[in-house]
């Protein structure tokens, strides 16, 4: 029975991995950065291994190099997380199906961006706010 639910547990994840891949085609990191110009709208997100959290949205650019960003912040995770015994204590079945508010919150503030600042925070900037916690980490 353990092997089954292992099974279908990677089953979701493999899933989620290319809904997310498909979903984010116009990821920009320190690989492919050429400067801030058309960034307008877009949001920076911070990926930590396995874990992501919203930074803000590029409401601004100006000049070559700068952009003014407004803080995002996630509210709670809304969907219901299932966990089954097995791992180091339990394997959440879910884990891909996280869902979650983004709300402004601050003043915004100006920085400039380069490729060392994406790649020494792990920024990266996509069409939408994105949070993922891992509950199987």
């Amino acid at each position: 029975m353990c092997i089954k639910i292992i099974v279908v547990c990677l089953h979701h994840r493999n899933e989620a991995v290319t809904k997310t891949k498909d979903k984010m085609k116009t990821r920009i990191n320190k690989n492919n950065y050429e400067g801030v110009q058309g960034l307008e709208g877009k949001y920076i997100n911070q990926h930590l291994w396995s874990d992501s959290n919203p930074v803000g949205k590029i409401i601004s650019t100006r000049g070559k190099n700068f952009v003014t960003i407004q803080p995002i912040e996630a509210g709670e995770n809304k969907t219901k997380m299932e966990f089954v015994v097995g791992g180091f204590s339990a394997i959440c079945l879910n884990d891909s199906q996280q869902q979650y508010d983004f709300v402004e919150v601050g003043e915004p503030f100006e920085i400039r961006l380069s490729k060392s600042q994406l790649a020494n925070k792990y920024w990266a900037i996509e069409d939408a706010p994105f949070k993922h916690y891992d509950f199987n980490f």
